[in-house]
């Protein structure tokens, strides 16, 4: 499959909270270059049964809008970021500058308003290496290294 396929994924994340009556949860997406190799019938069957107000990640902000909105809105400390896929969203997170939603940078804004983040992968502290890495620490091609907030890996 393409990238098309990729982008479904969101519309199969939103199902829950759509199920729940939770549309008011944001919901980012990834929008970069991955997904041509992931294939199933998991979400295929998902998103083709089962009612969605999401259809495609096009129609969502990016996740590191999202995270920093949220995050920015937040009493210091206060949070609980639960990672179960790819690490690259909160890779990218780390590494954004200020905008609109806080004049701190993506780690400053993480060691301010983050308590922990519980990061579901294997294998560590070797996740990285050859010649396969961890699923959910090597797939999105990046590490989350940098900020010091308490990490539990799950």
């Amino acid at each position: 499959r393409t990238r098309t396929h990729t982008r479904t994924h969101t519309r199969a994340r939103t199902h829950s909270n759509h199920f729940y009556g939770r549309d008011d949860i944001p919901l980012g997406a990834f929008k970069g270059d991955f997904g041509s190799l992931f294939k199933g019938s998991y979400v295929h069957d998902l998103v083709t049964s089962f009612p969605s107000p999401i259809k495609t990640s096009t129609q969502v902000l990016t996740a590191v809008d999202v995270y920093r909105s949220v995050l920015a809105r937040q009493p210091e400390g206060s949070v609980t970021i639960a990672s179960i896929g790819f690490m690259s969203n909160i890779a990218a997170l780390l590494m954004s500058p200020p905008d609109r939603h806080s004049n701190l940078t993506g780690r400053d804004l993480v060691q301010n308003k983050v308590k922990l983040v519980a990061a579901m992968g294997g294998k560590y502290p070797s996740s990285y290496t050859a010649p396969l890495p961890e699923w959910n620490f090597g797939g999105g091609g990046s590490q989350i290294g940098g900020a010091s907030i308490p990490c539990v890996y799950i």
